[in-house]
């Protein structure tokens, strides 16, 4: 396997610490419809700043653990989690060790789809047996896209979004590599998971959370069949991976 460096190196995680606290509260109301984290053993897929982690650390409380790997050491918050450093996809632990694996946004910075695929594989194996994870990644058909902040990129030509990206100073070139819902759902089947779409919980919280909070109430009479409707068009796919017993 090649070593894949992710694009984090080059400064996409977040530092506001608001919003990542936000972000994190959001994760864990779409966790807890599942059993929650507290007391479990939980591992957390990109550590960025910290302060998701810091705040996952505390609702897996004293009997819980969470552990947080990257790519580069960015945080900005370090106490209350175990964090490490690896390179690649590769996970530093052994078969069947956590609960509960969060990899939020994450994917599509991995590299190509078979690094993708490996990603994907290596959360199903440190999952125990029953276990699951919380996925989140932008939909590639995002008008615009969200990392650099150029219309239409995640439908380009690789070759064509990575002269976008550095023709406008983005970078130096295009390295994220986003899904649609139907290849995202098959990759994920693929490693072995069963896939639960969690769009429509996320978009609750977030009524809840915003200006917009007027509107659940409306939400909520809608039919639930016109809100899946717009799960291929949404912003990002948050789904819910289960192993099996």
């Amino acid at each position: 396997m090649g070593t894949v460096i992710f694009p984090e190196k080059c400064g996409h995680a977040v530092f506001d610490a608001v919003s990542r606290k936000r972000k994190a509260d959001k994760i864990l109301g779409i966790l807890n419809n599942r059993g929650g984290i507290e007391g479990r053993k939980v591992l957390e897929i990109g550590t960025g700043s910290g302060y998701m982690s810091a705040h996952f650390a505390k609702a897996a409380g004293q009997s819980g653990s969470l552990s947080s790997v990257d790519v580069v050491d960015q945080r900005e918050v370090k106490e209350g989690y175990a964090f490490q450093l690896v390179d690649g996809v590769k996970l530093p632990f052994e078969n069947e060790t956590f609960d509960v694996v969060i990899s939020n946004h994450v994917i599509e910075h991995v590299g190509e789809r078979n690094e993708q695929s490996l990603h994907l594989g290596e959360i199903f194996r440190v999952l125990i047996k029953g276990g699951f994870a919380y996925l989140a990644t932008p939909n590639r058909y995002k008008p615009i896209e969200p990392h650099y902040n150029l219309p239409f990129l995640g439908i380009m030509p690789v070759k064509i979004a990575g002269f976008a990206v550095s023709t406008f100073g983005k970078g130096n070139g295009f390295e994220i590599r986003s899904f649609g819902p139907i290849s995202l759902n098959r990759m994920a089947a693929g490693a072995g998971f069963s896939v639960e779409s969690a769009v429509l919980e996320m978009v609750a919280l977030s009524l809840n959370d915003s200006a917009l909070k007027f509107l659940s109430p409306i939400a909520e009479a809608l039919p639930g069949v016109f809100f899946r409707a717009l799960i291929p068009i949404c912003p990002s796919f948050v789904i819910v991976l289960k192993k099996p017993a």
